[in-house]
């Protein structure tokens, strides 16, 4: 089952799952699809080509769920995401971070405030990045990084992980 996305008026080629709210103050480039279950802050900046959230996918083998169902994306405000970047479901982007242009923020991961993540960087699933943090390159699963630059400060517990989080809510 496909998830509907209707074209808005506030942007060529915008496409937005019914049920987003697009505060007056968000800015966005054309080609930005946002899929539903995103919730987007004041005084955004999406810019062109970026996906923020994802539909569910089916693994073609398995049949099994590839991504989680029913995650929701939470964009704080007053944050910066690139062209062509891909923010996925069960994300979290606290507020005044910066995500480069061509990055992926994967499931379960976490961007702590005034963050920013360099071009082509590639969060994998459960990552924790630090308040301030300059993120340079690839952060591989289920790490603490801080700092800038950024350095890994440990592993992620299984009691950390954003999934956890919802659990226990």
């Amino acid at each position: 089952m496909s998830q509907e996305l209707v074209a808005s008026d506030r942007a060529p080629g915008l496409f937005v799952a019914p049920g987003v709210v697009l505060p007056d103050d968000v800015r966005i480039a054309p080609h930005v699809t946002i899929y539903a279950n995103v919730e987007i802050g004041r005084n955004v900046s999406i810019e062109q080509g970026s996906i923020l959230g994802r539909p569910q996918q089916i693994d073609a083998l398995s049949r099994t769920p590839v991504y989680p169902l029913g995650g929701t994306t939470l964009i704080g405000d007053g944050c910066r995401i690139g062209s062509h970047s891909l923010v996925v479901a069960d994300a979290r982007i606290e507020p005044g971070a910066y995500v480069g242009d061509l990055v992926t923020v994967r499931e379960g991961s976490l961007v702590g405030e005034q963050a920013m993540l360099g071009r082509g960087v590639a969060m994998q699933h459960g990552i924790v990045v630090g308040a301030g943090a300059m993120v340079r390159s690839d952060v591989p699963e289920r790490t603490v990084v801080a700092g800038a630059p950024a350095r890994h400060l440990r592993a992620v517990r299984d009691d950390e992980l954003i999934e956890g989080w919802r659990e226990r809510a």
